[in-house]
């Protein structure tokens, strides 16, 4: 699987936060660490650590997380093909979500920019 440390991701290891994150995450599903573990190795609150992990992968580096094992590398190819799976679904059911959130900011845009009134039933 995917190599990481500091030959291959010098610039990771060169903060201190994103160095103990990717040094206490361990390889494969049983190795898993969950976020309030993560929190209390690292002294950092959950938000602070899940955008250091956020970080991370956006620099290239492949965290595995499940809510039964928490964060992990993926040590087999169905581990990560797993991941990959649950990753598309959250992407698929986000983008339903955001394409109703936008038609609806359409419609109230087009009224705005009309100076017509149309009635819209709002959950308050």
């Amino acid at each position: 699987m995917q190599t990481v440390n500091d030959k291959t991701f010098p610039e990771l290891y060169s903060i201190p936060l994103y160095k103990q994150i990717l040094l206490i995450i361990g390889k494969g599903r049983e190795q898993g660490i969950h976020l309030k573990e993560l929190c209390k190795f690292t002294g950092t609150e959950e938000r602070a650590a899940r955008k250091a992990i956020e970080a991370i992968r956006r620099k290239g580096v492949v965290i595995c997380s499940t809510a039964l094992d928490g964060y992990f590398f993926p040590e087999t190819i169905d581990e990560l093909q797993q991941y990959l799976r649950q990753e598309e679904r959250r992407g698929r059911s986000t983008f339903f979500t955001i394409k109703a959130a936008r038609r609806l900011f359409q419609e109230l845009n087009e009224v705005e920019q009309n100076g017509t009134e149309k009635s819209f039933h709002l959950v308050s």
